[in-house]
């Protein structure tokens, strides 16, 4: 499976640079605010500013991120169950998905936010990134199941649970390649040692893995079609 989902992403270099592009360039673009304007002036600044200016660069990353998503994502799946998959163009793939995508990321944020409200309780602190490190594992893989039915409406998330849950032992693998990937991520950052403007490079890591894992789950969910297809009963 991993390497028919290489020879994927390999077909497909134009979806990894737009997810790349955008969320690399999100990035750039953030640190050098923060390391420009904020940080310089930070002490001066009123406080309710800083965290509106925090609070809008995090909306902004979630947009920069679902777009990615949405158009790289459809590209991938397109190409890989062709002609199956009957999704026009990229503004078909962004009128589907976009506001799926971007509720996926927004509440996978929010995840990591809470921490900041729970100043000095180091038990819950730690329990929220564990939260966050699954959360952000699972997220691709359900969302590429829900991509695959064509559309994101109740009927179809219920679809791709299902789906998932009967092909539980390859959908726990990819959900645990992405929890250790998340962490290698999050110790990094964490690390005293990790310089920050090395942080875009992490991005186009996670970038390059997040289109490996939604292959991988895109395959599941066309041998899960093909499976149940070759099963149906015919004879009458």
């Amino acid at each position: 499976m991993l390497s028919h989902a290489v020879r994927a992403l390999q077909r497909n270099v134009s979806a990894l640079l737009i997810y790349g592009s955008l969320t690399v360039a999100f990035q750039v673009l953030r640190l050098l605010c923060e390391d420009l304007v904020v940080s310089p002036s930070e002490d001066s600044l009123d406080p309710r500013w800083v965290s509106a200016y925090r609070f809008s660069a995090d909306i902004l990353g979630m947009l920069a991120l679902a777009l990615a998503q949405t158009l790289a994502y459809a590209r991938i799946g397109r190409d890989m169950d062709r002609p199956l998959w009957k999704i026009a163009d990229d503004w078909d793939a962004l009128r589907r998905f976009f506001q799926f995508w971007l509720v996926i990321d927004l509440a996978v944020l929010a995840i990591i936010r809470v921490p900041e409200l729970l100043p000095g309780d180091e038990a819950a602190i730690q329990l929220f990134v564990y939260f966050y490190i699954a959360a952000s594992a699972m997220a691709v893989p359900f969302g590429a199941a829900v991509m695959f039915t064509g559309r994101a409406g109740a009927a179809e998330i219920r679809e791709a649970a299902n789906m998932l849950a009967d092909r539980l032992p390859q959908a726990a693998g990819i959900i645990a390649a992405g929890c250790l990937s998340n962490f290698a991520f999050f110790v990094m950052l964490v690390s005293p040692g990790f310089p920050h403007w090395a942080t875009p490079i992490l991005v186009a890591v996670d970038a390059y893995l997040s289109c490996l894992f939604f292959a991988c789950t895109w395959l599941l969910c066309i041998q899960h079609r093909d499976e149940d297809t070759h099963d149906t009963d015919f004879d009458f």
